[in-house]
């Protein structure tokens, strides 16, 4: 029998040849399957009729009559007319015609349908009729054909459980049975496997499908799977394919509750054409008549087909799809567009859409909206763009060996995929919040490379777990075996006081503003960059760049360094001093302050390690303090390195000078080598060759000097150059 005839919309050959090639091929082998699977099932339902036909032939007919033409009423009104080659008799009481053509007034669409057949069998009594070898229904818009179709009346229905092969204007394929309810006009078929002509458009396998002629819209029930170039569509409730009749095609694909799409070309179709196959070839042979009980026979007529198991493809759906992992897009009330060229254009999920790709990243939200890429150039593969909406919350997982997993909550997502159908970039918007190592971050909008960096933008702000809340014009999260932060545009950061108390001074508060910073998440270290100032209680800290380390109790800073500090002190005496040169004092002192010196410096580095005990200015230092009561003079000390000896407890036990030093306080002064000042008891110390201290009007010179300068004793032990130098002057022969 040949094909039954079709509309095929043109060919464009010489466009997109090689990206054709692997869907071309796979609608080619399952269109020739399907044929061969159909030739042979044809080939076998063909010698049965021979058979019954020469078992018939045992039994003498007699040709009645020749060019019969009769008609069918149904409550008086036609409903079908035949016209046959010629009528022969038969013992059973049946009549047979041969070359038949029949006609069913106004079934389909308002217009009529016609039948040909070699054989029509009427049995007038029972009310049905039996079209035989080569059996074609043609309506406006479908052809389907089949080696045995049936009619009966009251319900009128035309129909068959054999195998039937139909085409309409969209897609040709074949199905396990065909039912046509002439009342209602609709088309039933189970068992439904189809692919579109000329290969571009929907191809699709059901358990069952129905035709609506009002709307031309085909509905398909049960385990459905729909393929295009682009995705595959599963849903295991029913399937709308909306078509327009003024552009002649499908517009749009609509499925129900727990779809998945599954972003990969038609060629994953083939597991279930399999399936459909060999249900196909498991099918029992067809019932002579439908069941009396009309209940009864549309249940038999929905049953599923037999079915085999099909190996998972591992993605969690169950829906024994082989093949490689791809992006799958699960949610309830989706929509496919589709274009002029018969292909999806955007796809929407109304309800709960939930985006799995092969590298591990999940997106979830209240409405999703796919867009397809376009078609590239000429063996091109390109990715597709997902967008969700409404409470989106993503995990994206960074790439390179230091994989971790990053949550992000936002408004609205757009991800771009790459062509294995991997996230390559990302977008979000609205009340966006980053979790990613120790960190939290927020803003308005955010950036994803697609791989190990997150740029803020929109107010943006860091929680850090370990050290600071951190904001700034711009952001940048960097997600890698150590979560590091970077940040650009007035920053502002603020810090847990408790993480600072090593800071000396007592405050509530810390808070640090620059140009530019980096940290790192969890480890309380961080790096200011560009016109950086750092305040704590009474202290503020100026410099171009200041390097914080919260673990290590390290704050360095460094360019152009201006410090105004308050520093608690006890002139009590019972502090007992530092703990000797060069080192911090863990006296007493300071523990219960009464005072507290306020001195600015200036330097081009400042270095404070709290496990030393000494803060240090390098880099010419100059530094005034206020360490007296009111009225008194500041002191002012000047050296190539100045430091400040603290306590325990972080209380000041001493003021030193190193290299060139030089100290002044009111009228008293002293030069040396180094100079070191305790303002707890007011003792002053000066080492040189010589050093020299000028207190009370008078000057004192030597190796090593020690003044009270709130008293009047000093100590002074010149050194051994000027000790000699003495003994010459007092007596003038000694030498000779």
């Amino acid at each position: 029998m040949p094909p039954p005839p079709r509309a095929a919309p043109p060919r464009r050959f010489g466009r997109r040849v090689l990206a054709m090639i692997v869907p071309v091929l796979a609608v080619a082998g399952f269109a020739a399957f399907t044929a061969f699977l159909v030739l042979r099932l044809r080939e076998g339902f063909d010698r049965r009729v021979a058979d019954e036909a020469a078992e018939t032939t045992e039994e003498p007919e007699d040709v009645v009559s020749r060019a019969i033409e009769f008609t069918l009423d149904e409550q008086g009104e036609p409903l079908l007319r035949v016209v046959a080659e010629e009528a022969t008799g038969r013992s059973d009481g049946a009549q047979r015609f041969l070359g038949v053509s029949a006609r069913f007034f106004e079934t389909w669409e308002g217009g009529d349908s016609e039948i040909a057949a070699d054989e029509l069998l009427l049995d007038a009594a029972g009310g049905s009729l039996q079209f035989l070898g080569n059996a074609l229904l043609t309506t406006e818009g479908l052809e389907l054909g089949g080696p045995h179709l049936r009619f009966r009346r009251a319900p009128d229905q035309l129909w068959s459980n054999e195998i039937v092969h139909f085409a309409t204007e969209d897609f040709f394929g074949v199905a396990l049975s065909f039912r046509f309810h002439i009342e209602t006009r609709e088309v039933h078929l189970r068992g439904v496997a189809v692919v579109p002509p000329g290969g571009e458009g929907v191809s699709a396998v059901a358990e069952s499908a129905v035709f609506d002629p009002e709307t031309g819209d085909t509905t398909l029930f049960g385990e459905v799977e729909l393929a295009t170039d682009e995705v595959v569509l599963t849903s295991r409730e029913n399937v709308v394919l909306r078509r327009d009749p003024e552009l002649g095609r499908i517009v749009a694909v609509e499925a129900g509750f727990g779809s998945r799409l599954h972003l990969a070309a038609r060629s994953r179709l083939a597991a279930r054409s399999r399936l459909a196959a060999r249900s196909l070839e498991a099918a029992p042979e067809a019932a002579e008549a439908p069941a009396a009980d009309e209940e009864g026979a549309e249940e038999a007529r929905e049953a599923p087909a037999p079915e085999e198991a099909v190996e998972d493809d591992g993605d969690g759906d169950g829906d024994g799809m082989a093949g490689a992992a791809v992006p799958v897009l699960h949610g309830d009330l989706v929509r496919i567009d589709i274009g002029e060229e018969r292909r999806p254009e955007n796809i929407a999920v109304e309800q709960g859409p939930l985006l799995r790709t092969p590298g591990g990243a999940e997106l979830r939200g209240d409405r999703a909206e796919l867009r397809l890429a376009e078609p590239g150039e000429e063996g091109r593969r390109r990715g597709h763009t997902v967008r969700f909406t409404g409470n989106v919350r993503s995990e994206v997982l960074t790439r390179g060996p230091d994989e971790r997993l990053v949550r992000i909550e936002s408004d609205r997502t757009e991800i771009s995929l790459d062509a294995d159908g991997d996230p390559e970039r990302g977008q979000f918007r609205g009340g966006v919040r980053v979790d990613a190592g120790g960190a939290r971050a927020f803003s308005e909008m955010a950036y994803w490379d697609g791989d190990s960096t997150l740029a803020l933008g929109g107010s943006p702000r860091v929680e850090d777990s370990a050290l600071l809340d951190l904001e700034a014009r711009e952001i940048v999260v960097v997600i890698g075996e150590a979560t590091g932060i970077e940040a650009r545009g007035r920053v502002a950061a603020r810090f847990s006081v408790s993480r600072l108390s090593w800071l000396p001074g007592e405050f509530e508060s810390a808070g640090l503003f620059a140009e530019a910073a980096r940290m790192e998440s969890g480890s309380g270290r961080a790096l200011f960059e560009g016109e950086v100032r750092l305040l704590f209680g009474g202290s503020r800290f100026e410099s171009e760049e200041l390097e914080l380390d919260a673990d290590e109790r390290v704050l360095i800073a460094a360019g152009g360094v201006r410090s105004a500090m308050e520093i608690a002190f006890d002139r009590s005496g019972a502090g007992g001093g530092g703990a000797g040169e060069g080192t911090n004092g863990d006296g007493a002192g300071g523990e219960d302050p009464a005072e507290a010196a306020r001195f600015a410096a200036r330097a081009e580095r400042f270095d404070f390690r709290a496990a030393e005990g000494r803060m240090r200015w390098s880099g010419t230092p100059s530094l005034e303090a206020d360490l007296g009561d009111e009225g008194e003079a500041p002191t002012r000390v000047t050296a190539g390195e100045i430091s400040a000896e603290l306590t325990a407890s972080g209380a000041l036990t001493a003021l030193v000078g190193d290299y060139a030093a030089r100290f002044e306080q009111g009228g008293q002064r002293a030069e040396g080598r180094r100079v070191r000042y305790r303002p707890e008891d007011g003792i002053l110390e000066a080492w040189g060759a010589p050093a020299t201290v000028t207190a009370g009007g008078r000057s004192s010179e030597g190796g090593r000097l020690r003044i009270e300068l709130d008293g009047a004793r000093s100590e002074a032990e010149a050194s051994r150059a000027r000790r000699a130098a003495a003994r010459s002057r007092r007596n003038p022969g000694a030498g000779r």
